[in-house]
């Protein structure tokens, strides 16, 4: 292989190894740390046939739907026009 090319491939991996890292903190930040609400008791449900789960982020102070078969956090606005469907 042409140094040319061993360079090239090392600065790709080397971008891809950073963005992986970054990616690996953000997600354990704590703005992303979502917890059950009441206090970590609140209770799954299913509503429209989507399971949720109402959550408390700490550090944002802010409740929110997750929901549970998509893995994702979902605005109440959001939440309220699946329920409307």
């Amino acid at each position: 292989m042409s140094n040319t090319f061993t360079s090239a491939a090392n600065n790709i991996l080397t971008a891809w190894q950073n963005e992986s890292i970054a990616r690996r903190w953000n997600d354990a930040s704590p703005r992303n740390r979502w917890e059950p609400a009441c206090g970590g008791t609140e209770q799954p449900f299913t509503a429209r046939g989507i399971r949720w789960l109402y959550c408390y982020n700490a550090y944002l102070g802010v409740h929110r739907y997750l929901n549970l078969d998509e893995d994702r956090i979902v605005e109440d606005e959001e939440y309220r026009a699946i329920l409307a469907r």
